[in-house]
């Protein structure tokens, strides 16, 4: 139900948004992410003590919004009670823009970091595979090989050392 209501409200903030407003609002994200994953913060945007007004100050000051824009934004948001869902709303106007613009986030994934060359090749691959634009970000994990996840596309592919050894040993023993 949340999901649906913020991606009514993306649709028309990028309709009615400038490009540079939204660019604006999508690096603030991040920040946005963390400041609506605090369930105190939560609580008081929910509460009924706390003046709109005041909801919208507090999130005005928390997100350093100064385009009048965005504070417009978030009047709309307040007014109609659906402050608590900014969080969502942003993250709908990335996978909207991304769509958009064809241009996708991949995660790529290893135990160790690869080099410069290795990431541009992967990504230059996939990406004129996918016909996409990508930017990728490496993460560390235990993982005995490499994952590659595109979000947004639903697209996630693996090179594992354990599955390359289990199928060769399929090939062997199916080979007699």
């Amino acid at each position: 139900m949340k999901e649906s209501i913020a991606k009514k409200y993306s649709l028309a903030f990028v309709q009615a948004l400038k490009t540079q407003d939204l660019d604006l609002l999508l690096q603030n994200k991040e920040r946005i992410y963390a400041i609506y994953k605090d369930e105190t913060f939560l609580a008081l945007l929910k509460s009924p003590k706390v003046s709109v007004r005041e909801k919208v100050t507090i999130v005005e000051t928390l997100l350093e919004f100064k385009q009048e824009s965005l504070k417009q934004v978030l009047e709309i948001l307040a007014q109609n009670d659906r402050l608590v869902l900014l969080g969502l709303i942003v993250k709908e106007i990335e996978q909207f823009l991304a769509q958009k613009n064809a241009c996708y986030q991949a995660i790529l994934i290893s135990k160790n970091p690869l080099d410069n060359a290795s990431v541009e090749a992967l990504k230059n691959a996939l990406a004129k595979k996918l016909g996409v634009s990508l930017d990728v970000i490496q993460k560390q994990e235990n993982f005995d090989g490499i994952k590659m996840c595109v979000q947004g596309l639903g697209v996630e592919f693996s090179f594992s050392r354990e599955k390359l050894m289990r199928e060769l040993q399929e090939q062997i023993l199916n080979s007699f």
